[in-house]
Order: C-alpha cells, then structure tokens, then sequence
C-alpha cells in the first residue's frame, strides 16, 4: 500500500484549532483544547458536505463548558457558529483538495489525535450501493423479487432476510402513499 503523501492531519487541525483561541502562543486549558477541536471537527466535516447535526455536539459543548466555564475568555469569540463558520472557510481556503472526513478528534497523551477516514472511498461506496439499489429496484418492477433478493445477497453483501425487507421498503415506495 502506498504511503499518504498528504500532511498528517492531526497537525492541520491543531494549526487551525489554533485559530480560534484569543492568544494562539498561549497554552490553552484543557477544555478550550477539547472545545477547540472539536469546532475542528464539525468545520472540517461541514466543509465536505458531510456536517455534523448540532444536536450531536452540543452536549459536548455544555460538558466543556461545565468543566470550566472560564473557557470563553481563551477563545476569540463566543459565538459558536461564528467559529465554525471562519474554521470552515480557512479549511476550504488552505486545504481545498483535502477530502479526509474526521471520524474522531481529541487528545490523546497530551497530543491531538485525529481518525479519518477518505471522502473518496465513501462517494464511491455510496455511488456503488446507489447502483446495487437500482438493479434491485429494476428487477422488483419487472416482478421478480428472487432476482432481486439473489442480486442484494451477491453484490451487497446481504442475508436473504435482509434483502427480501429491503425488497419490501421497495414495493412500499413503489405503492406510494395509502390514503
């Protein structure tokens, strides 16, 4: 396998964590770290059209917050999605090319830790499965559900019972709405 050639984005994301503290060359707390990277993690994503809900993150927000509320003071704004918002647009304007979607951003052992995981692979597996689920839906049309089932079993990696409910999900759209 090839190695990446890309910049570790461990350091990207603390470069830019970086940008959102009032003093960059001060050692942050703990939790203005956490908070930071973690506004990362939503921005970078957001960026790749794969956005985080807020309802996801918030908790962690409030957690941070509680664990010391003084936190603000180390961080350029209050605002939250002020903050996303500019960490998104130095994302897009420093690493336009980038397409690595973080699964999970922190610290670990004092360093910041960040799992990733390729936007290619993922468009590609999801335009993939987007065809699988058109041949299937083809041969439920033309009324053979054991091609289909065979067709989802082989090429999506499903059981028979799997693919025969998804079978069903498809004739109920195929029906439409019942009054």
């Amino acid at each position: 396998m090839a190695r990446d050639s890309r910049p570790k984005l461990s350091g990207i994301v603390k470069e830019l964590a970086e940008s959102v503290f009032r003093d960059p060359r001060a050692v942050p707390s703990a939790a203005a770290a956490h908070m930071a990277l973690l506004l990362v993690h939503v921005a970078w994503n957001r960026a790749l059209g794969q956005p985080l809900p807020e309802a996801q993150y918030r908790p962690m927000l409030e957690v941070l917050e509680q664990t010391n509320p003084e936190l603000w003071n180390e961080l350029a704004d209050s605002n939250v999605e002020r903050m996303i918002d500019h960490l998104e647009a130095l994302k897009r304007a420093r690493y336009p090319q980038d397409d690595r979607v973080i699964q999970v951003c922190g610290m670990r052992g004092g360093n910041v830790h960040v799992e990733w995981y390729d936007g290619k692979d993922v468009r590609d597996a999801d335009a993939i499965a987007t065809q699988h689920l058109t041949r299937a839906l083809e041969l439920v049309m033309s009324g053979d559900d054991a091609e289909a089932v065979k067709h989802l079993c082989q090429t999506a990696g499903m059981s028979p019972k799997e693919a025969r409910r998804q079978i069903g999900k498809l004739r109920e759209v195929l029906r439409g709405p019942r009054p």
